[in-house]
């Protein structure tokens, strides 16, 4: 092989970075001084001309570091800030790094990853600390974290399948550097009062919040009665009362067929909600007869014709006495 084609060979096979260390390699140890300070120094250059604040502050601690043997610390920094500022070198107070930076630490940990990171990584990694330490999630935060595990579930979460997935997205962001941030299932509870109304408030489709939320028979018993049943085993009760019974029921009504039904079915187990989930759900059993379609004006006449018997029922007694 020609020294041509080894020339080539080697070059195809070897970095610039190569070739400065090798070069770098074979001085004699005063020149290698003289030229890793140069180095530094157009290093200093290339970094003040980016016009970026965490690139001017990265270059301006390389500087102190330099005067200070690479010891820095609060008191040598304010010694060698002095000492570069009566030789004609601005560097900025210690209090700029600070803010910056989230403190002292950070920003001493941001010059040492100069070796390996670019500066512009470097700002967006502290960019993301700070603006992850708000102590508050906003709305659309607590969306977007709904909807991504979601969408990576392809259905609406159970509250333990949210859990699993935010722990799963903590560790990843951790793994990249990055600040760990996904809202608990506590904030979501505390705002909205409980993951039902979360899923719903998010905007979610309710038949499909309740049909996740209606468990199979081996997970049934460990949820409230109140969650275990789909919108639409709601409204196939109500409507099935409806029907035999000939008009909009009033709660007592209700439960007297339910009960009967109860009785009547010789089926081990039977689907039929009480009044309370759709209290629960709805607010008022007004408001859960309006939500499955029924007329205002129906139920409001529906409820005053139970109101008119309740009060006959007590005028025929005083302080618990019949009336004379």
């Amino acid at each position: 092989m020609s020294l041509r084609q080894e020339e080539g060979a080697v070059g195809e096979r070897t970095s610039g970075a190569d070739v400065v260390v090798a070069g770098f390699a074979a001085l004699p140890r005063p020149e290698q001084e003289e030229a890793y300070a140069r180095l530094s120094e157009l290093r200093l250059r290339q970094l003040a001309a980016e016009e970026d604040e965490t690139a001017v502050l990265i270059a301006a601690l390389r500087r102190v570091a330099d005067v200070t043997g690479g010891r820095l610390t609060p008191e040598r920094y304010a010694a060698a800030r002095d000492e570069l500022r009566r030789n004609g070198v601005d560097v900025p107070h210690m209090a700029k790094l600070v803010r910056h930076f989230g403190g002292w630490a950070a920003a001493k940990e941001a010059l040492a990853l100069t070796e390996v990171t670019p500066v512009k990584k470097i700002e967006a990694r502290f960019r993301a600390r700070v603006e992850g330490g708000r102590p508050h999630f906003s709305a659309s935060e607590l969306e977007a974290a709904l909807r991504r595990c979601a969408d990576e579930l392809g259905r609406v979460p159970l509250l333990s399948e949210y859990d699993a997935w935010r722990e799963k997205e903590l560790a990843l962001m951790r793994a990249r550097g990055q600040f760990p941030r996904v809202p608990s299932v506590s904030v979501f509870r505390r705002r909205f009062g409980s993951w039902e109304k979360t899923l719903v408030g998010i905007g979610f489709a309710t038949a499909d919040v309740y049909l996740r939320l209606e468990p199979p028979p081996e997970r049934a018993s460990r949820l409230a009665k109140v969650n275990r049943y789909s919108e639409e085993t709601l409204r196939d009760t109500l409507m099935r009362c409806v029907d035999e019974l000939g008009y909009v029921p009033l709660i007592a009504e209700f439960n007297d067929w339910r009960r009967r039904e109860l009785a009547r079915t010789r089926k081990r187990k039977v689907i039929l909600p009480s009044d309370s989930p759709y209290r629960y759900r709805y607010g008022t059993w007004a408001a859960a007869l309006a939500h499955f379609g029924f007329d205002e004006a129906a139920i409001a006449g529906r409820l005053a014709a139970g109101r008119a018997r309740s009060d006959a029922s007590l005028a025929q007694y005083q302080f618990g006495r019949p009336a004379a």
